[in-house]
């Protein structure tokens, strides 16, 4: 059984994805940047498994879902990088091997961060739960920790995103307390069917987006917060404010696909945008613009078109190699 709002707020949150990896408007760029990664951590945790069960039956099945896909793909980015330098001689591509290394040992190659933070955030969730359940109690617990390891430890680079993952423990556990609350008194939740919810969804949308010029600079794969107190808020707002305006997207066989296969496409997207620019400098003597015009545009449609279209013969190879962990 799939659940329709949750994959269309997916289907939303991975073509934001999609888009903050390529030349928009900087105040664009600011605000899909303020709440992407919180969306996802939330969806996460509003769908963890296992978390009123045993410490190491969790540990393992979460180790298996984050960290081994973390290795799998890891391999796949620095295949990429050892080839794409080899064939992008047009561009005088210099590549420092040892510094990518270091970056796969720590758990924070790219884009994968996201794996090694979700992996530590739903630890660190199953640890607090052990606690207490409340959410009375592990709202404010969880969001005084998010605040003080974005303010203590911003700028710096964890274990493993471990430090990171303190401030996704938030988003994480705030989505795990949204789906319980729902499956208790799903009525309480009936006011987002309401005709006026789509003008509150563009409200949460315009406030997090004007609210983002006072909180730069910030982006979770960095620890750079310019000031948590405001991040959280305006992060939350973005959030609310996508998953209401969601809901009016058509439940299609695209969607459907593209929200059941975002792993596969949030971490193979850079490849495909790499030798997709190469490609059109290449062949067609066009070189991925800088500022963003019309014709940026179009080229940005074209390699977002791309990167889920070449999700789909990537995600057939790995099921084919990996059946039982890349799904």
């Amino acid at each position: 059984m799939r659940y329709e709002l949750p994959d269309k707020i997916k289907f939303a949150a991975i073509l934001l994805v999609l888009a903050g990896h390529l030349t928009f408007p900087a105040g664009a760029i600011h605000w899909i940047y303020s709440f992407h990664m919180p969306l996802f951590f939330i969806i996460s945790g509003a769908f963890a498994k296992g978390l009123d069960g045993r410490f190491s039956d969790f540990a393992k099945r979460q180790f298996k879902r984050l960290i081994l896909p973390y290795f799998i793909f890891g391999a796949l980015l620095l295949a990429h990088y050892c080839v794409y330098a080899q064939f992008a001689k047009y561009g005088r591509m210099e590549i420092d091997f040892a510094e990518i290394l270091k970056r796969f040992a720590l758990g924070n190659l790219s884009v994968l961060w996201f794996l090694s933070a979700l992996f530590f955030a739903s630890i660190f969730c199953f640890l607090s739960g052990k606690i207490s359940r409340s959410p009375k109690f592990l709202l404010p617990f969880t969001l005084a920790i998010a605040v003080c390891a974005a303010w203590l430890l911003r700028g710096t680079e964890g274990f493993w995103c471990a430090n990171i993952a303190l401030v996704a423990l938030f988003y994480f556990e705030l989505g795990s307390l949204l789906m319980r609350a729902h499956s208790q008194k799903p009525e309480a939740f009936k006011a987002a069917d309401s005709p006026l919810a789509p003008m509150a969804g563009l409200a949460l949308c315009a406030a997090a987006f004007f609210a983002c010029p006072f909180n730069l600079p910030y982006e979770m794969a960095t620890m750079r917060f310019g000031n948590p107190l405001l991040y959280i808020p305006i992060s939350i707002a973005g959030c609310g404010g996508i998953a209401l305006l969601a809901k009016r997207i058509p439940y299609c066989a695209p969607v459907r696909w593209i929200a059941a296969n975002t792993l596969t496409i949030f971490c193979t997207h850079l490849i495909v945008y790499s030798w997709c620019r190469g490609a059109l400098k290449i062949f067609f003597s066009i070189s991925y613009p800088e500022t963003f015009t019309a014709r940026t545009l179009a080229i940005n449609l074209l390699l977002m078109a791309a990167a889920l279209l070449a999700a789909v013969p990537i995600k057939f190879c790995l099921n084919k190699i990996f059946p039982t962990i890349v799904r």
